[in-house]
């Protein structure tokens, strides 16, 4: 084959059938990359076109249950009938359960509800008028907003009342003029009947979290006072000593927070702390300081709206302490001496033919009738009768025999007579008898006294 070709086309001849399979499987294998690209391009079109419907079916579903849910809470679907029940509803809610003042509820037309050109539903309208406060204003909304119905307040109108008027400013009681437009929706395919009374549901927050939030900045009440605060330190305390002075606010606006705080202060380390339980009052507390005075600034503000705050400076005294001289015990009081006022009332002779001396204390009001050794009780002092004799009686008292007359007082004898005394006891020399016991060393002189 190549014997008639000269070298040159022979080299020629066989670099060319050389290229030729090498062309040929470049040629195989780009054609085969591009089908293969091909078919992942086409595996991804069809991937996409899967995913659009899934995502058409999954919209689908969710358009199934939402319509599901909307009409579970629709009106009924017999419009008429579903709006007199809600006015009785709306009625009750307001009058009854909320103790608002209620004026009015008016039913305004009914307005077709389309998809394109298909008519799916009725949209009823009210217009309902009433009164009330800030607090029942809000309860209503949450009331309102807590049942699951199609309807919705498309307006809300707050006017608040005033009366008279003050320096030229207008009063306001704290009560509102409400009109509220509401809107309820009915479903063709909606249930026939609809219970209101079982649609309430909880809702994430509870009335009185943003109740509270809202009173507190009622813009349409009183205008907020201003809150006043007061401490009453004493004159001044020990040095070194810590201490603890009440701190007291008060606001006119029962419903204001009221926040304290210590904004200035002489003494390192002191504090404002605040009582708990929402209570006005705080408690300022000082370390022990060296002999001086200190200044603390205080600040109280409310939660008012606009919130408003006042001042008080408090200045505390320390001073060393005093060690004050024990005090001087009162002089003792002068014992009353009852034998000033004691006298003889009667000397005479009884029934036994016994001589009796008749004795009175004056002071104290006690009468003796006694017989010689008889004794009696007076100013802590024992006194026996010794001896009794007419115009006079001879009565023994701390050792002594003292005479007695009937105008003589007790405490001034006119006669005096020493007793003599033993080693183990006091005696009497002599006895009425005239004869003194053998081997004893006392004479028993006294019996009990009689008084009669």
């Amino acid at each position: 084959m190549f014997e008639n070709l000269t070298p040159r086309e022979q080299i020629l001849a066989k670099l060319i059938l050389a290229l030729v399979p090498m062309t040929l499987l470049f040629v195989a294998v780009f054609w085969f990359v591009g089908k293969y690209n091909d078919n992942n391009m086409a595996i991804v079109r069809l991937a996409d076109q899967i995913a659009v419907e899934e995502g058409k079916m999954l919209a689908a579903k969710k358009a199934d249950l939402r319509r599901d849910y909307y009409r579970s809470v629709s009106l009924p679907s017999n419009i008429v009938n579903a709006s007199n029940d809600y006015q009785a509803w709306l009625k009750k809610l307001v009058r009854d359960d909320l103790k608002m003042d209620f004026k009015s509820l008016t039913p305004r037309d009914v307005a077709d509800l389309k998809f394109k050109t298909k008519v799916v539903g009725k949209a009823k309208s009210f217009t309902l008028l009433a009164s009330g406060d800030l607090k029942q204003l809000a309860e209503f909304l949450h009331k309102f907003y807590s049942v699951d119905l199609l309807h919705r307040i498309s307006s809300l109108k707050i006017t608040p009342v005033s009366v008279g008027s003050e320096n030229g400013k207008k009063v306001r009681t704290g009560k509102l003029s409400l009109i509220i437009s509401v809107e309820a929706v009915s479903l063709i395919d909606a249930d026939i009947d609809r219970d209101f009374a079982s649609s309430y549901r909880e809702l994430a927050h509870s009335g009185e979290e943003y109740q509270l939030a809202i009173l507190r900045r009622n813009i349409f009440g009183p205008a907020n006072n201003t809150p006043s605060i007061s401490a009453r330190p004493s004159a001044s305390y020990a040095s070194d000593t810590e201490i603890k002075i009440g701190v007291s606010a008060d606001d006119a606006d029962e419903n204001d927070v009221l926040n304290f705080e210590l904004v200035e202060s002489s003494v390192e380390g002191a504090k404002l702390v605040q009582s708990e339980g929402g209570e006005r009052k705080a408690s300022l507390e000082i370390p022990g300081q060296k002999a001086g005075e200190y200044a603390f600034k205080l600040v109280v503000r409310d939660s008012g709206f606009p919130a408003k705050q006042n001042e008080e400076v408090i200045k505390v005294t320390f001073k060393d302490r005093v060690v004050a001289a024990p005090p001087t015990p009162p002089p003792a009081k002068p014992k009353f001496i009852h034998a000033k006022e004691t006298r003889i009332t009667g000397i005479v002779k009884d029934s036994t033919d016994q001589w009796l001396v008749w004795i009175k204390v004056r002071t104290t009001g006690e009468r003796f009738q006694l017989k010689t050794g008889e004794s009696f009780n007076l100013d802590e002092k024992t006194w026996t009768v010794h001896a009794i004799e007419p115009g006079q009686a001879i009565i023994q008292v701390d050792n002594q025999l003292l005479t007695f007359r009937p105008t003589d007082p007790f405490d001034a004898p006119r006669t005096t007579e020493v007793i003599a005394t033993s080693k183990d006891a006091e005696v009497e020399t002599k006895v009425e008898s005239g004869v003194e016991p053998e081997n004893s060393p006392t004479i028993e002189l006294t019996k009990s006294a009689a008084r009669r």
